[in-house]
């Protein structure tokens, strides 16, 4: 149990696993509600489409204290020249949110968006995952993403892009020298627990896929 807490001190609910002794103690569950002003957010914007396809990814950015989230906007109808691109919105208190206007991807009248990757030619693309490493002082943003390139390929790749703010982002493995996991659109990533390898899973295909710092993957079948 001290293990476990040292490792992971916060903890969001507590189990048997955590309590090392517990005396004339009941555990009381409580129902959860939902928030009143349900949807904290709604897309409003042309390129955004008519919602939110994926989400990337939720934090609270340690270096300016907002909220930041990243999503997927994928072919809006207004806004053609658009196919797979990623966004960010950011709050001041997770509850109330906005689109920054950014410099990153501008429209064809020299508006900005709240775009940070524009994928361009994408084929099959899966919702890309976000960490942040503070041990990277310079790029502590990491993002994860899996995709098919050219546009006509049916073979995922997964590839890795490192960011300083979360908004302008530098591809580390580029197209079309991607790792191939043998997984498919499906994907997720977290960090391992030497903090230099991180690993993809897959609900799909039921495999898990792990990379390390040179970004060589080791893919196996995981049962679920």
């Amino acid at each position: 149990m001290p293990e476990l807490l040292s490792r992971h001190p916060a903890q969001m609910f507590l189990d048997d696993v955590a309590i090392e002794q517990a005396v004339r103690l009941r555990r009381v569950l409580h129902q959860p509600t939902k928030w009143p002003g349900n949807p904290v957010y709604t897309v409003g914007a042309p390129w955004e489409g008519t919602g939110i396809v994926y989400l990337g990814g939720v934090f609270i950015d340690p270096r300016d204290g907002l909220w930041k989230a990243w999503y997927v906007t994928y072919l809006p109808p207004k806004c053609p020249d658009i196919i797979f691109a990623i966004c960010l919105i950011v709050s001041q208190d997770g509850i109330h949110w906005e689109r920054p206007e950014l410099d990153v991807k501008r429209r064809p009248n020299g508006e900005k968006t709240n775009i940070v990757l524009d994928l361009g030619e994408a084929g099959r693309t899966a919702a890309p995952t976000i960490m942040y490493e503070p041990e990277n002082d310079v790029e502590p943003w990491c993002m994860f993403i899996s995709l098919c390139w050219p546009a006509d390929s049916t073979h995922y790749k997964g590839y890795f892009l490192r960011s300083q703010d979360g908004v302008h982002w530098r591809w580390l493995n580029g197209r079309p020298d991607g790792i191939f996991h043998g997984m498919h659109d499906r994907t997720t990533a977290f960090r391992g627990p030497d903090l230099s390898s991180r690993t993809s899973c897959s609900g799909g295909g039921r495999k898990i896929s792990t990379a390390g710092n040179s970004h060589e993957s080791r893919t196996r079948r995981h049962a679920t």
